[in-house]
């Protein structure tokens, strides 16, 4: 009777020819779509953005419904740090810096200790600033720091990392839901098992923590801002768990991304762009090219599936000679 018996066996890993530059162009093109991908938030955000009157109507909806559950003293929050001008500077620094290094950080992270784990969560950040562009094109809503004086607010004037890509595509009442909190959350969720330091995990919670802290005092959002962000984040992620994300991303989707945005933003100036940054697009779309030519797109990116066979090349299948 034959049978089918797996043992170990210690062989050379396979390795594909020319991985180095394929895992250059590998993550060269993940770098381009993710640049793409913010372009185009950035533009469509900036399409939905709506009307004053429409934007203050919502807000008093949620001033409203805060009321309500009796949790509306954002103002009262603001005041006792107003009092403290070097808190309120280094809130707003958080709010406009960290909001972007931190997601870009944890893909990085992500991408060099768990490409599977990369691409699913990858996908759960697209997929959750998509779900917040709906929002904020059906319901347009007045940040705090904006409601007449009445409510008390300062208006405090952020300029985040991103104004240097993307500086006059800006909706100023894109407040619901509070993707502030959704990245952060995010990145909580998606760094927490890859991370085994204590200190790195604490750093996770702390961050957090001060999104939450620096959007309240900054005046850009209301609780419950913050927890339609989290439940949009939670929304992401199920979408990229019930969509299994691909393993490689072809070049022509990074160049068709980049291309695009170029095409909406950089052609007729929609927004006015140092010429270094169109050089540094020009230069990126032609390393793509370039690269795609001199390696294979059906075999440059696929490198979970290198993974998964040199792990499977360590075992072997026995099966006897019944002869």
């Amino acid at each position: 009777m034959s049978a089918v018996l797996q043992v170990p066996f210690e062989a050379p890993p396979v390795v594909a020819p020319f991985a180095e530059p394929r895992w250059k162009l590998a993550a060269a093109v993940e770098v381009a779509v993710v640049a793409g991908f913010y372009q185009w938030y950035s533009v469509v955000r900036y399409w939905v953005g709506g009307s004053t009157a429409a934007a203050q109507r919502n807000a008093m909806h949620v001033v409203a419904w805060e009321r309500t559950l009796g949790i509306f003293n954002e103002a009262t929050v603001q005041a006792a740090a107003v009092a403290h001008p070097d808190v309120m500077r280094a809130a707003a620094f958080y709010y406009g810096t960290a909001h972007f290094v931190v997601p870009a950080v944890a893909l990085v992270v992500l991408y060099r200790r768990d490409r599977v784990r990369y691409f699913m969560w990858r996908n759960a950040l697209g997929w959750t600033s998509a779900l917040a562009l709906g929002v904020f094109a059906l319901f347009p809503t007045m940040p705090p720091r904006l409601l007449p004086a009445a409510f008390h607010f300062t208006n405090v004037t952020t300029s985040g990392v991103d104004r240097a890509f993307v500086p006059d595509l800006y909706n100023g009442f894109a407040a619901m839901p509070s993707l502030h909190a959704a990245y952060a959350s995010w990145a909580l969720c998606a760094l927490w098992p890859v991370l085994r330091s204590k200190w790195a995990r604490a750093l996770l919670v702390a961050h957090v923590a001060l999104i939450v802290v620096a959007v309240v005092v900054t005046a850009n959002h209301y609780y419950l801002d913050l927890a339609a962000g989290v439940a949009v984040m939670a929304a992401g992620m199920l979408i990229a768990r019930w969509r299994p994300a691909r393993s490689a991303t072809n070049v022509a989707v990074a160049i068709a991304l980049l291309g695009g945005a170029a095409a909406c933003i950089w052609l007729p100036r929609a927004a006015p762009l140092p010429v270094s940054l169109d050089a540094a697009g020009v230069a990126v779309v032609a390393f793509l090219v370039l690269a795609a030519r001199k390696s294979p797109i059906s075999c440059a990116l696929r490198e979970t599936e290198c993974e998964s066979a040199a792990r499977r090349s360590a075992w072997v299948r026995l099966v006897p000679n019944n002869d």
